[in-house]
């Protein structure tokens, strides 16, 4: 309870401290602060917020992020989803691996590959890379995929870079 009123009377410093003391302590009521105020809050600050829990994530914070991807602020949404990204077992983060897995696939071997691997010689196969569609998929953009690339990128290759960004590296080391 004193924690609850101090948040709603300190300062925007103040309740930084609070809630990444409530993160670290009892991250329960960590989530009741979030969800009493976040709404309520400029984007600016809903970023913040997002910043502190992206400090200690858990799979406990999943529910509370989900609902950020809907968020009225652009920055809030894409904020939200990159830490989805950052939680494997998020549906978000099991959809973009799924997606990439579509985009990047190994080349088959050669015959001469094959022999060499027999004798134990490392073999290295390139592999094949396939950029994404021409259009921006709306649903993208509830998944921390954003259209616009930055100046001297294509759009298609912006999109597969944020799209592989999205993939642990453990994940293409198991795979391939």
């Amino acid at each position: 309870a004193t924690i609850e009123a101090r948040w709603e009377e300190a300062s925007v410093a103040e309740r930084r401290a609070l809630l990444a003391q409530a993160r670290r302590t009892t991250p329960g009521l960590a989530r009741i602060l979030l969800d009493t105020s976040f709404k309520q809050e400029k984007a600016e600050q809903r970023l913040a917020w997002l910043d502190v829990v992206g400090q200690d994530l858990t799979a406990d914070d999943e529910p509370f992020l989900v609902r950020g991807l809907t968020d009225r602020s652009a920055q809030v949404r894409v904020a939200a989803a990159r830490l989805l990204w950052l939680l494997p077992e998020s549906d978000l983060a099991r959809t973009l691996r799924t997606r990439a897995d579509g985009l990047i696939s190994m080349a088959p071997g050669s015959v001469l590959g094959t022999l060499k691997s027999f004798v134990g010689a490392d073999v290295a196969r390139p592999l094949n890379v396939t950029l994404p569609p021409e259009e921006f998929d709306a649903a993208w953009d509830g998944q921390g995929i954003t259209e616009t690339p930055p100046h001297g990128t294509g759009r298609r290759q912006w999109w597969l870079t944020q799209i592989i960004a999205a993939v642990p590296p453990d994940h293409w080391a198991q795979r391939f």
